[in-house]
């Protein structure tokens, strides 16, 4: 009898071993997958965050949140990655990058649409992050120069100058290439400065603008 009860427990030990073992690669699986689906919208992040910083944002379109805080919000991120997904960095990657603070009186100038502009001050009070170190002079200047695709920025009439708040961190590198949608090459090679604002800060804080925006060309 105690032979007998013996054999039955080691017989469900031994079940009891097989079964965690087949259990253990199930949850390590689920958690590997749990870290992916967490980590793995963070690598692409660079061009979604360019995008939103390119001032692309319609004043009657959208309220502040919806319109610049892109880039601390992960779901609208990919959704932009979705959408532009053949962007390059903004970036030259045969050029130097330089970063620091902004210096006293440094200015930048942003090519914008008419529907981005307050209608009441005449102003681009919600800009995005990049910045022309050139005065924008021409259309095809914003398009070859600061490599702005069509699919950014359809209708780029106006450019905004800005003052940026001294101390303010700063990038500034060459504007790098990009692939227009209708396939043609955009060379990028302008020069063009990024400012580096911490989570939860718009640029506009930082960005002053400097008179109403002009008519680009004028």
């Amino acid at each position: 009898m105690i032979r007998r009860l013996k054999s039955v427990l080691m017989g469900l030990a031994a079940l009891l071993v097989t079964l965690l073992m087949g259990i253990a690669p199930v949850q390590a699986n689920t958690a590997l997958g749990a870290y992916q689906l967490v980590q793995q919208p963070a690598l692409g992040h660079q061009h979604a965050i360019h995008l939103t910083a390119l001032g692309n944002f319609d004043y009657h379109a959208k309220t502040a949140p919806e319109c610049c805080n892109v880039a601390n919000r992960t779901d609208d991120i990919l959704l932009l990655e979705n959408k532009f997904p053949n962007s390059n960095a903004p970036e030259h990657p045969d050029f130097p990058i330089s970063s620091g603070p902004a210096p006293e009186g440094a200015r930048g100038w942003m090519a914008v649409e008419e529907g981005q502009i307050n209608p009441v001050t005449g102003q681009v009070d919600r800009p995005g992050g990049f910045l022309s170190d050139d005065p924008i002079n021409s259309v095809d200047q914003v398009r070859n120069d600061l490599a702005v695709r069509d699919d950014w920025k359809a209708n780029p009439t106006h450019v905004q100058e800005f003052e940026i708040v001294p101390g303010t961190q700063i990038q500034q590198s060459i504007v790098g290439p990009q692939i227009n949608i209708d396939g043609s090459v955009l060379p990028g090679g302008g020069s063009q400065t990024q400012v580096l604002v911490p989570q939860g800060t718009y640029p506009s804080e930082v960005l002053v603008p400097v008179g109403p925006a002009k008519p680009i060309g004028e």
